[in-house]
């Protein structure tokens, strides 16, 4: 009888400590309860003291919610925590506004607004600072700002991603002709539009001829004659297989007053006549008693073929014989007596 009054005791005291656990919840560390410590309103299982991290503005221990390391006053159930790094709220780290996966402490943050991150907007390579800071960014790597590297006043492509002019700098190669010699373009300097590798800053000046410069690969030049073939010189037989009259520049005696350009087979070339360039030469010089010979010649004999001459009989120098001196030729060491005309 004894024993069975026992074992009902044990029942009953056995019952009622577990109607007390579950209608009084305590700390697992130290046991205590609600009525005895602030424990967490969320699991009930740790209290303010014993909790690793306790949110003292919901009472929410570590285990339940993301507790803010700085000030304990916020947790990821009651206020705006980073959430990258899980242990900074809004109050003590600026946090990107974009994401909320970033803080100043576990992420890239503008440093001018501190209100997005590497991450969501592209920051410049030279300052650091988002394009919402900056503004313009390159419009092919969107890796730099307008302040911090020329941009392409047409395109808006930074230094870093084309080649700008080296005398303005607001011109790239791809929306402008930019000479490769100077890196001149073509609104600093007028570059060749034939081939694009030249212009009017590198080169002395253009072929009287054809505008054109005398370096271009385009410049129509006839090695053989050494001039352009534009020149009004530049002449080119017809009836002969395209010889160069223009290379060898003979020309025939029309008349004791001009000559013409003729070609080796023969073929002469329209256009103005031009005029003899007359000199004077003694053959044979005259004596005291017996005359000489003199001729006039186109200077153009020599070298270009002109046949036109006219000889000249100088009188002989007798005791009687008065010169002209009008009519002497001139020479470096005064006028001779031996180019007397008469």
């Amino acid at each position: 009888m004894t024993c069975f009054l026992l074992l009902i005791l044990l029942y009953h005291v056995r019952r009622k400590s577990v109607l007390s656990s579950i209608a009084y919840p305590v700390c697992q560390d130290c046991g205590r309860c609600s009525d005895c410590g602030i424990l967490c309103s969320d699991c009930g299982n740790y209290c303010a003291d014993c909790a690793e991290l306790f949110c003292s503005d919901c009472d929410t221990c570590s285990e339940c919610a993301d507790i803010c390391t700085n000030c304990w006053d916020a947790c990821s159930d009651c206020s705006d925590m980073c959430g990258g790094c899980g242990e900074y709220c809004s109050d003590c780290a600026d946090i990107c506004l974009d994401c909320g996966d970033a803080c100043e402490y576990c992420g890239n943050m503008c440093p001018d607004c501190y209100e997005v991150c590497s991450d969501c907007v592209p920051f410049c390579k030279g300052c650091d600072e988002c394009q919402n800071c900056r503004g313009d960014f390159c419009s092919r790597c969107e890796e730099y700002c307008s302040s911090c590297a020329d941009f392409c006043e047409d395109c808006g492509a930074c230094e870093y991603c084309v080649d700008l002019c080296v005398n303005c700098g607001d011109h790239c190669s791809i929306c402008k002709r930019i000479c490769p010699d100077c890196e001149y373009c073509e609104e600093c300097a007028d570059v060749c539009e034939l081939c694009g590798e030249h212009c009017s800053n590198c080169e002395d000046s253009a072929c009287e001829f054809c505008d054109i410069s005398s370096s271009c690969k385009y410049h129509a030049y006839c090695d053989l004659c050494n001039t352009c073939t534009s020149d009004p010189q530049h002449l080119v037989c017809p009836d002969c297989g395209g010889d160069h009259v223009s290379s060898h520049w003979t020309r025939k005696s029309i008349d004791e007053n001009f000559h013409q350009i003729v070609c080796n087979c023969g073929k002469l070339f329209g256009g103005e006549l031009q005029a003899h360039t007359i000199a004077y030469e003694v053959i044979t010089e005259a004596t005291e008693t017996e005359e000489g010979l003199g001729q006039y010649y186109c200077t153009y004999r020599n070298n270009f073929g002109c046949t036109y001459h006219k000889e000249v009989t100088i009188p002989a120098l007798g005791i009687n014989h008065e010169c002209v001196y009008d009519s002497w030729l001139p020479s470096w060491n005064g006028h001779k007596k031996n180019v007397c005309l008469w």
